[in-house]
């Protein structure tokens, strides 16, 4: 999948405006390696097996209690910013979108050697280089 972006990023992904990241869902089926809950971006490493064989693909997942942008909000192609009347609505929209997600990767109470089985947004404003840090949304 990595090479599939790194081609063609904006075909794959989905972007509000050019004053906004690419956004892409994502699908993390893995093995959680290692937590990191030293500062209140909690994150759980995971290691995705690629479906081709070869060596697996690194995907952070963020647990919070804080999550770093508004991925969650603006992976969506059918909400926009031109939705609300002022963008103090669109940004508090996002931040309770957030604390919903917190709240479900927080139940999880992940562990080194789980297996993960969730949907997350990536986001980014180019091709992916090094860790790809997602926002988990749904658990399977």
């Amino acid at each position: 999948m990595i090479g599939a972006l790194n081609q063609n990023f904006d075909e794959y992904g989905f972007r509000q405006s050019n004053a906004f990241p690419c956004n892409f869902w994502l699908r993390v089926q893995g093995k959680v390696t290692r937590i990191d809950d030293t500062s209140r971006v909690g994150k759980a490493y995971v290691d995705v097996a690629p479906a081709s064989g070869g060596e697996p693909v690194h995907v952070v997942l963020e647990t919070g209690p804080v999550v770093v942008g508004t991925g969650v909000r603006d992976g969506f192609s059918g909400v926009k910013y031109s939705d609300f009347d002022d963008q103090t609505r669109f940004a508090a929209f996002g931040q309770e979108l957030n604390k919903i997600v917190v709240t479900r990767a927080q139940s999880a109470k992940l562990k080194a050697g789980d297996s993960v089985d969730v949907a997350a947004v990536y986001s980014s404003w180019s091709e992916p280089t090094g860790e790809i840090c997602a926002i988990p949304v749904a658990w399977k």
